[in-house]
Order: C-alpha cells, then sequence, then structure tokens
C-alpha cells in the first residue's frame, strides 16, 4: 500500500562513528515506519473521502456532492472565504462523519449569486 521512503529522508550511516551506527539504523528504521504511515494514512483519507461522497449519494440520491477541496478546485475561492459562507449561512452544506459536503447545485447557486465565475 505504501511507497518506499526517499533516500535524501535517512542519515548516512558512514558519515557517523561505529559506536552510533545501531542508533542511526534504529532512526533510520524509525523514519521508514513513519513515512510509511503518513503515506498509508493519506491513502486511507481520500479512499474514505470517495467512500463517504458515494454513501450520501446513494442516501440523498443522485445529488452530485463536492468536498471542501472540490470547491476551491473549482471555484477561484480560499478555503476561508468558503469557510466564511458556510459560517454566514451563503452556501449549505452537510456534515457526514466529522467531513464536510456541499450539493453541487447549491454550490452553483452559491457562487452565481456572489457573482464567482468558475475556474476553467
Amino acid at each position: 500500500m505504501s511507497k518506499s521512503i526517499p533516500k535524501y529522508l535517512l542519515l548516512e550511516p558512514k558519515s557517523f562513528s561505529g559506536e552510533d551506527q545501531p542508533l542511526i539504523k534504529l532512526i533510520n528504521e524509525m523514519k521508514t515506519e513513519l513515512y510509511k504511515l503518513k503515506t498509508d494514512t493519506e491513502q486511507l483519507k481520500n479512499q474514505n473521502t470517495t467512500e463517504m461522497k458515494a454513501a450520501r449519494t446513494a442516501e440523498y440520491g443522485t445529488t452530485q456532492w463536492m468536498t471542501s477541496e472540490d470547491v476551491v478546485r473549482k471555484y477561484p475561492i480560499s478555503k476561508r472565504t468558503l469557510f466564511n459562507y458556510r459560517k454566514d449561512g451563503r452556501i449549505p452544506f452537510e456534515r457526514f462523519h466529522g467531513k464536510i459536503f456541499y450539493h453541487s447545485q447549491e454550490v452553483e447557486k452559491a457562487m452565481e449569486s456572489n457573482k464567482i465565475l468558475r475556474r476553467s
């Protein structure tokens, strides 16, 4: 599932004295495990987002769901602006397992009413 760690993240054992070799080896093993954990976590997060969108679509019909990342990618607004729109009630949203989702049609309406054009 995870990629191997880039070589530049590991310590070069030749650069240290012989008595430090076991410690360097342990540090490199720990770095490798942390890197694998990080990449696995990122993959699971992406997989869960896809599954959550599918679950929301199945629950509410054929409505297209967008995450905050999808909205920011599609429209020229920042995550902070999107947060403010959500906070001010200018854009409806739903929370599902701690993640925020938007109806694509509602996003389109909100962006049109705020005169924000789609990214090309």
